[in-house]
């Protein structure tokens, strides 16, 4: 999805272009004869997708060889992206930090270093007014911290989906999450023998995270 934000009419250039599908970001957003790029967020869920063969070079506007858009013999729109936006976010200031360093940075801490003084974090948040168990339509039951009844009931459907004994005093860890090492899956695998050992439920929504091609 690409949000365009401007104070002027139809006819007026944007104040700002943000993509949320970075794996298919435009590389030139042309508006009359001007072409903008002017801001990039980087989604942890979108950094490992983001390497496309060479074949798809003569496809875009950039002089070859790129060396913008280079990463190991192959071409990285992400990269592109950052070096092309006036401004870079993503969804927290930690986060901002991490993708700067090796650990982290997939192999675009160099790049994400060198412009760092255009890095901003600005941390992820939700409308209590929708997303609330006090009100939420989609839930078998509504909680609040004071009517707490309609969370054992919540719990109970979960347990009868994913196909687990009803039971009241065991607790249900639920997570959704990609299964890589970011999201801690190395540390549940590593303690596995140990964890299951404990008399617990586990609940898992899942996708495992692809190659690059």
């Amino acid at each position: 999805m690409l949000r365009i934000v401007t104070d002027g009419g139809a006819d007026m250039p944007p104040e700002w272009l943000e993509q949320y599908d970075i794996h298919v970001m435009p590389l030139n957003i042309h508006f009359g004869d001007e072409a903008y790029i002017q801001g990039v967020n980087l989604d942890s869920n979108k950094f490992y997708e983001l390497i496309n063969r060479k074949r798809i070079a003569p496809k875009t506007s950039l002089p070859s060889p790129n060396q913008i858009m280079e990463f190991y013999r192959k071409i990285n729109l992400m990269k592109a992206g950052i070096v092309f936006s006036d401004e870079i976010t993503t969804v927290s200031e930690t986060y901002a930090k991490e993708i700067q360093t090796f650990e982290y940075g997939c192999g675009l801490d160099g790049v994400l270093r060198h412009r760092s003084e255009h890095v901003t974090g600005i941390i992820n948040g939700i409308d209590y007014n929708e997303w609330s168990p006090q009100v939420d339509s989609l839930i078998p039951a509504k909680y609040s911290p004071e009517q707490m009844a309609g969370k054992a009931e919540c719990k109970k459907a979960l347990q009868k989906k994913q196909n687990l004994p009803a039971r009241e005093d065991v607790p249900l860890i639920g997570m959704i999450s990609r299964m890589t090492d970011q999201k801690g899956f190395d540390l549940i695998v590593a303690n596995a023998a140990e964890l299951f050992k404990l008399d617990i439920q586990f609940a898992k929504r899942a996708r495992r995270n692809r190659q690059a091609p």
